[in-house]
């Protein structure tokens, strides 16, 4: 699929939960997926309007970048991407300038492009997730995504989450998402 071209919302839609159910059955498999390399901008139909999460956010970073305050504020964050369906929980840490770092569950969704078996990942939580993901396609910024409890089932979208960060560096972001930890 050329990724410059928009399909039309509810075929991507289904394409990503599709991918995004057969990685997740991987990762619940405690095998190793390859990195992320496109999010979508897809719409959500109106019945995934009725998806709630409980709002609360189970872990906390125990690393954030110099400038940031330790406080968590409800929302996206100043120039982050809006809501991506109704219900989605969001919270962020604010830093110096435009930076910041999100939570989001369910988190932001993306395409896989393959990679190969050697692919890095990253550890968040206590375990392998997939590396970096562009947050808009051919942007800046960055996101890893994972899904937590362990034991949750692979088509459970609030089991899903996501580190999206604004302004900050991949070395930051991989420090901030190894260093998560359960409240």
């Amino acid at each position: 699929m050329n990724m410059r071209t928009t399909p039309r919302p509810a075929l991507l839609w289904a394409l990503v939960v599709t991918v995004l159910a057969g990685c997740a059955a991987t990762n619940q498999a405690g095998g190793v997926t390859t990195p992320a390399a496109t999010p979508t901008n897809a719409t959500p139909s109106d019945e995934d309007d009725t998806l709630l999460c409980e709002a609360d956010i189970p872990f906390k970073p125990t690393y954030l970048p110099d400038g940031f305050a330790n406080q968590a504020l409800p929302g996206p964050a100043d120039g982050g991407r809006p809501l991506d369906r109704k219900g989605q929980v969001i919270l962020h840490y604010r830093g110096e300038g435009s930076r910041a770092i999100e939570i989001r569950r369910p988190g932001t969704l993306f395409s896989e492009l393959a990679q190969g078996n050697d692919a890095p990942t990253i550890e968040v939580l206590g375990r392998e997730t997939t590396g970096f993901a562009p947050v808009e396609p051919n942007g800046d910024d960055f996101m890893v995504q994972f899904n937590y409890p362990a034991d949750a089932a692979p088509n459970e979208p609030c089991s899903l989450y996501s580190l999206n960060e604004y302004g900050v560096s991949l070395a930051e972001l991989k420090l901030v998402a190894e260093g998560l930890r359960l409240k």
